[in-house]
């Protein structure tokens, strides 16, 4: 019986509190304020940071194309010149 107490009081300290209710009026108005595309990008980073396992899948991703990028650009610098196709003059 006092845990339903407490949890009830908790809510209506938190419903009563004005810094609280400033906050949420702010993140509201911020929010509107947006336009789509910033919308859109908030809410993607919000779900892939929102979640431990998307966290993980997001950066072996994005260390999975660091390295492709890596790979990619160290073969075209080791590549000897028979191996590059060389581009018509312009004259």
């Amino acid at each position: 019986m006092e845990a339903g107490l407490t949890v009830g009081c908790t809510n209506s300290e938190e419903a009563m509190n004005p810094f609280q209710a400033f906050r949420g009026r702010e993140a509201t108005r911020a929010y509107e304020s947006l336009n789509i595309l910033e919308r859109g990008v908030l809410v993607l980073t919000r779900a892939i940071l929102g979640n431990r396992r998307t966290r993980t899948a997001f950066i072996f991703y994005a260390i999975s194309l660091h390295l492709l990028t890596m790979f990619t650009l160290y073969e075209c610098a080791t590549a000897s010149g028979s191996q590059l196709e060389r581009q018509p003059r312009p004259y």
